[in-house]
């Protein structure tokens, strides 16, 4: 069950569209570890940062966005070297100390 698994995960990845992340967000809420990572890979980073700051977790929240990928999407659109080479953009608040 994905709802109990995300109480067990040391990190979580939202790999969903946008609303479904801010949805899961809100029902997961209550059942991640208070240690763990959290990240999403929506392309609008603004919607998710938000939703994390209202829910009290900017701090573990990392907004990710592969930086793959071409004109098409779902599956008739992957292929097994989308992420060969590719970059990622890693978006978090700022503040704290980096490293």
């Amino acid at each position: 069950d994905p709802d109990e698994a995300v109480g067990l995960a040391e990190v979580v990845v939202y790999a969903t569209p946008l609303t479904a992340t801010l949805d899961l967000m809100g029902r997961h809420r209550q059942r991640w570890r208070d240690d763990a990572l959290l990240m999403d890979v929506a392309s609008l980073k603004a919607p998710v940062m938000n939703r994390a700051g209202a829910l009290g977790i900017l701090d573990r929240w990392i907004g990710a966005h592969p930086m793959v990928g071409g004109e098409g999407s779902g599956f008739e659109a992957s292929r097994a070297d989308l992420f060969a080479a590719g970059h990622v953009w890693l978006v978090g608040v700022g503040g704290g100390d980096t490293g």
